[in-house]
C-alpha cells in the first residue's frame, strides 16, 4: 500500500504555466492600449461646405477661425469685405474654435441663427429664404487626403 496521498499525480498547472498566461494577458492589454492611443491620435478633420442654391460655393477647414459673409445670390459676391450692392440678403459665417454658427443674417425667420453651432460631421445649418444649406463634412468627403493635409 501507498501512503502520503497521491504520488503519481502532476499538478494542473505549473508556476511557469500561470507567469505565460499572464505575461500573455499583460502583453495583450498593452496591445490594446497602443492601438486606443493611435486611434485617438487620428481625428479625422472636419470641414465646412456652404452651398447657395444647390451649388458648392467653397469648403473651409474648421480648424482655421474665420468670419466671412456669404450673398444669397451669386451675382453679388464679396469684393473686399464687401457686398456689391449693399448688405441685404446676406448671412455672417463666423467659424471659430473648431465650430461654425451663423452670427447674422437678415431673412425673416433667422432660424439659421437660432441653430447655434455646428462641428461634428453631418450637422447642417440651413437658411432657406436664402437657399443656403452650411453642413460639416469629413475629409473624405471633402476630397482631402492624407497626401494633401
Amino acid at each position: 500500500m501507498r501512503s502520503g496521498g497521491q504520488q503519481g499525480t502532476t499538478p494542473l498547472l505549473r508556476k511557469n504555466d500561470l507567469l505565460l498566461a499572464g505575461a500573455l494577458v499583460l502583453l495583450s492589454l498593452g496591445m490594446l492600449f497602443l492601438s486606443a492611443v493611435r486611434a485617438g491620435n487620428r481625428q479625422e478633420e472636419t470641414w465646412i461646405r456652404i452651398l447657395r442654391d444647390g451649388e458648392e460655393i467653397g469648403v473651409w477647414p474648421l480648424s482655421a477661425d474665420a468670419v466671412f459673409t456669404v450673398p444669397a445670390s451669386a451675382d453679388r459676391e464679396v469684393v473686399e469685405g464687401r457686398i456689391a450692392g449693399g448688405l441685404s440678403d446676406v448671412n455672417t459665417v463666423v467659424i471659430e474654435n473648431g465650430t461654425c454658427r451663423v452670427s447674422e443674417a437678415d431673412c425673416p425667420d433667422r432660424i439659421c441663427v437660432e441653430r447655434g453651432r455646428i462641428s461634428v460631421s453631418g450637422e447642417t445649418i440651413v437658411c432657406l429664404p436664402h437657399r443656403l444649406v452650411i453642413e460639416v463634412i469629413g475629409a473624405e468627403r471633402a476630397g482631402v487626403d492624407d497626401v494633401s493635409n
